[in-house]
């Protein structure tokens, strides 16, 4: 803990520096995990397995990218992400 101190110049807390370098990995992550999941999307519904696939297979003529699927996947994660602002769902997570 002390090498947190020494090297920030200042007293600051050990949460905030330890959550501040882990800002650019977290994003880098949801980001590489939104483009695996259009792709498996887009497969499934290349495929005819899911409901809607003759929509969620188009692909876009101008970025030759199936951007429905994408889409889909970061609407789907939103809706995920509220549920973390539930006070219900938090504790049937954590127990």
């Amino acid at each position: 803990m002390e090498l947190y101190y020494r090297r920030a110049g200042e007293r600051i807390s050990l949460k905030r520096s330890i959550w501040q370098k882990l800002k650019v990995p977290q994003f880098a992550t949801g980001a590489a995990q939104g483009v695996d999941a259009s792709r498996v999307v887009f497969a499934f519904a290349r495929d005819n397995a899911l409901p809607g696939s003759r929509w969620w297979k188009q692909i876009n003529p101008y970025t030759q990218t199936p951007v429905n699927a994408v889409w889909l996947v970061m609407f789907c994660a939103a809706i995920c992400g509220l549920f973390g602002f539930s006070a219900a769902a938090l504790s049937s997570l954590a127990g």
